[in-house]
């Protein structure tokens, strides 16, 4: 029996409350159309953090993703994250000189029109060779290194073949400090 997870329905309000969200952690349903995904955005005004719910239209396309973490306004640190279906998160960075983007599993990804677009815009490959196994994150790891998450730390997160895209969301979270919003926002 499917679940009913909540965004599934497409949320009415930008902001709605996460609480009755349930991500599944390293167990996600077969039918990965029921897997929860969820966007959001997180911001840092007067070094506290915020996370927050995107509008449902962040879900339709990269554009639309984009342009909601853009619009969220907030002074200091801004980027959205989304996680589509436990399977891959995309995080999203808006700044002066554009927006930087980084995306967990670029072979989970290229399934998912969402991204391709987005990664083909900015000139990455997105052609697999088709006896390749194995997954790896592609973009711009340094996104959040300004806010203690060096290049490094977050090749290891992705890296992690045993972790799923929710748990990998978490440790970012963890590492730079806002476990406690996330978990509120999501139920994890």
């Amino acid at each position: 029996m499917a679940k009913n997870y909540p965004q599934n329905d497409r949320l009415q309000n930008d902001y709605e409350d996460l609480s009755n969200v349930r991500p599944t952690g390293a167990n996600p349903p077969e039918d990965t159309n029921v897997a929860p995904s969820y966007g959001l955005a997180v911001a840092r005004p007067d070094n506290i953090w915020r996370v927050t719910r995107l509008p449902a239209d962040a879900f339709e396309n990269y554009r639309f993703f984009e342009e909601a973490v853009r619009n969220i306004r907030a002074e200091g640190v801004n980027f959205g994250i989304l996680n589509r279906a436990c399977e891959y998160f995309i995080i999203v960075r808006p700044g002066p000189n554009g927006t930087k983007l980084f995306v967990s599993d670029l072979d989970a990804a290229l399934d998912d029109d969402f991204v391709i677009d987005a990664l083909e815009d900015r000139g990455y490959e997105t052609e697999i060779d088709e006896n390749w196994e194995g997954s790896w994150g592609i973009g711009d790891f340094n996104i959040l290194e300004d806010l203690g998450l060096p290049e490094s730390v977050l090749s290891v997160i992705v890296d992690d073949d045993e972790s799923w895209a929710d748990d990998q969301i978490m440790e970012i979270a963890e590492t730079l400090g806002f476990d406690e919003e996330l978990d509120r926002a999501v139920g994890l």
